[in-house]
């Protein structure tokens, strides 16, 4: 019954958008109409200088409440709305004041905006995804050529500005505000639904486009061409810059139409997107934002002062399908099926691509700070939940083996599927009776001669591979780590690719795999961790991950490595590992010590005077948790050196001085993060009191 509420809920909110958006198309075009057949618009021109008049308005409060907010993490961000206010300023202020005046300055005026945010884009370029690097790159550089055509044409030509077209271009300028009411909706509203921000962006481009047609118009219809040669320049590369703004804007709306319809599941809301069978049922207010009080718990609204995000992963967060309250209402196995739904959602953001790590792929060459934003993914997973992090990192973890121990053909066939998490992996390196010390594993796996199979067998009961997370029914696959004996003879150690479930529900595992849940968990019950053991499992001798060693047609091992330089390319694959766990281990200590210091600022006590004061006037208060959020921070910045070093020197084929370096380092930043972030956690844990013990402050979790 509640599916059904929320369903027509749905349903309504989109006929809603829909007669705004039909509603606001009719008003535009008869405005425009209006604009393009009026033979006296002079006549009207004091009712149009009120209308720029009210959009100067709303474009500088937009402004104003932007730079304003605390959330914002660049500071050339605050300085570009600021100098976008002073812009606005100059411009409508000007225009009313004097038109003669504006038509000498407003393309000085318009060139040193494009060249201020020229010089933003270049010095901050790689925080941009790709396509939007290159859109604004390109769109910047041509505005600012144009804007300076502009300026020499007008320098060279003894020609003013046609009244009519002047009107238009402050026309034109003022369309942008349709954009500039969109960012202020999202800059109060930051949890509006993905599928309502489209539609609304759909609605701006419309009205865009049409009031930018209208200045068109305008400048053409009503003047009948009577336009001297600045006026036609000036119109000219107008419309080449709007081709080329409406030409981004419509792939960009295109294609999130096109991933719509071949995922419509990734819009539903929680409710009908999580028909979960269990005894406890969602509350009704899942759509809201987590906990009762923003001032003392996490609000569902990730803690923002901390760290840069891929965009798309921070908003995907925000939507009511990661409310975090959820879990608490869900048995264990229904949030690990929650949690896997949630997985397909972060899937579609990319953010998570494996082959962005070190020494993966082309992604090193054209993105240098892709695997930068890949451990900011893992960062905010942290921050969000440790459960999807484990998720998330498990199969990140599991494919990085597959990129570094596969051969060219198998990195071409399982890329794309690694990348997109088409397929899940699970890590299949630790034995019940060993981890660590992985030399000492007791997996084996032996080719058989006559079949040219692989036969992986579990010799021992503490032999199973043991508390394997995304094992129980969410992972496809199962990267092994066993000892390699051919010929009778033990050759080292080597991984295998090993798909584990007959059918796609993921409830009868192939011949001789067994896999079984350990049970329930303390906490991170959003993942499954299971016990697997092979009973004499025969795979093709394709499951062997053949970069380093292979056992060929004739059943010879072959290997230019000896045993023990096999072994050091075995366990390459830990780097990832430990600086992806290190790196939202810090993520989840920052979110547990600002909720400490969100309680710190409204719990009062006893103060000098009799007076209360917060919790965060005292003295040894305020030492408890910045201390350690000072080394959480410089954890960070750590963490983050550690990632360039590996992003710029390592290589997945060799095994130098340089590696041997980030290898002990690696170990080193995850030890001290985990030890760290365990003290942060708890220092939190105790300065919240009883509220400590509160779900939906996550203190338990942390």
């Amino acid at each position: 019954m509640k599916t059904e509420t929320t369903s027509n809920k749905e349903g309504g909110n989109a006929k809603i958008d829909e007669l705004w958006l039909i509603t606001g198309v009719c008003f535009v075009v008869c405005a425009t109409f209006w604009l393009g057949t009026a033979s006296q618009l002079q006549d009207f021109w004091p009712t149009i200088q009120n209308a720029f008049v009210v959009l100067a308005i709303c474009y500088t409060v937009e402004r104003v409440v932007v730079v304003s907010l605390p959330c914002l993490q660049r500071p050339h961000v605050t300085l570009h709305f600021g100098f976008g206010i002073v812009q606005n300023i100059i411009y409508v202020a000007t225009f009313l004041a004097s038109p003669s005046t504006f038509a000498e300055i407003w393309t000085s005026v318009y060139f040193g905006y494009y060249l201020w945010t020229w010089i933003v884009l270049v010095a901050h370029h790689q925080e941009l995804f790709t396509i939007f690097r290159i859109f604004f790159t390109v769109h910047h550089t041509v505005s600012f050529f144009i804007t300076g055509t502009w300026i020499l044409v007008a320098a060279h030509c003894d020609c003013p500005y046609n009244l009519y077209l002047l009107r238009g271009i402050v026309l034109w300028l003022a369309a942008d505000i349709w954009g500039y009411i969109l960012n202020f909706t999202r800059s109060i509203y930051p949890g509006i639904p993905v599928r309502t921000i489209r539609r609304l962006q759909l609605m701006v481009f419309v009205m865009d486009r049409i009031q930018k047609s209208s200045a068109y118009i305008q400048a053409i219809a009503i003047t009948h061409g009577n336009m001297n040669t600045l006026d036609w320049v000036v119109l000219g590369t107008g419309f080449f810059n709007d081709i080329l703004d409406a030409s981004f804007q419509v792939h960009s709306l295109y294609s999130y139409y096109r991933k719509e319809q071949n995922h419509p599941e990734s819009e539903k809301t929680h409710d009908s997107d999580n028909n979960i069978e269990s005894n406890a049922t969602p509350n009704s207010s899942i759509l809201a934002a987590l906990g009762n009080d923003s001032q003392t718990t996490t609000t569902g609204k990730i803690p923002k002062p901390f760290v840069s995000s891929p965009p798309e992963l921070k908003d995907l967060l925000l939507l009511p399908e990661f409310d975090k309250t959820t879990q608490w209402e869900l048995l264990p196995k229904d949030f690990q099926r929650l949690t896997q739904e949630r997985l397909k959602l972060v899937a579609q953001t990319g953010a998570f691509q494996i082959s962005r790590g070190p020494g993966m792929g082309s992604g090193n060459t054209t993105e240098p700070e892709a695997f930068m934003r890949l451990l900011d993914a893992f960062h905010w997973a942290g921050l969000f939940d440790l459960s999807l992090f484990d998720v998330v990192g498990v199969h990140a973890i599991g494919g990085n083996v597959v990129f570094i121990h596969g051969d060219d053909s198998q990195l071409a066939e399982n890329r794309t599927n690694i990348d997109q998490i088409e397929d899940v992996y699970c890590f299949g390196a630790t034995e019940l009776a060993h981890g660590s010390n992985l030399k000492q594993i007791q997996t084996i796996a032996e080719f058989d001669d006559k079949t040219n199979e692989v036969v992986l067998i579990t010799p021992s009961s503490t032999a199973c591979k043991y508390w394997i997370g995304n094992s129980t029914f969410v992972a496809d696959y199962v990267v092994v780590l066993s000892r390699l004996v051919v010929k009778g003879e033990e050759q080292g150690i080597g991984w295998l690719r090993v798909p584990l479930w007959k059918n796609k529900d993921k409830t009868e595992c192939f011949p001789g795999i067994h896999v079984r849940d350990t049970g329930a968990k303390a906490g991170c019950n959003g993942i499954g961790n299971g016990c697997i053991t092979f009973d004499h499992v025969r795979l093709p001798r394709s499951a062997l991950l053949s970069r380093f060693c292979q056992v060929d047609e004739n059943g010879d091992f072959q290997s230019a490595l000896s045993s023990s330089d096999l072994f050091l390319r075995s366990i390459q694959t830990f780097v990832l590992e430990r600086i992806g766990v290190a790196t939202a281990a810090i993520g989840c200590a920052k979110s547990a010590i600002h909720v400490a210091l969100s309680y710190a600022a409204v719990r009062h006590q006893f103060g000098p005077d009799g007076d209360e004061v917060p919790l965060i006037s005292y003295p040894m208060h305020q030492r408890r948790l910045i201390s350690h959020a000072v080394r959480l921070f410089v954890g960070k910045a750590t963490v983050d050196r550690i990632g360039r070093a590996a992003q710029e020197s390592f290589h997945p084929y060799e095994f130098g001085a340089d590696r041997k370096k980030l290898h002990a380092e690696s170990c080193l930043v995850k030890a001290f993060a985990s030890w760290e972030s365990f003290a942060a956690a708890q220092e939190a844990r105790e300065l919240c009191g009883g509220h400590s013990f509160a779900a939906t402050s996550q203190l338990g979790m942390a």
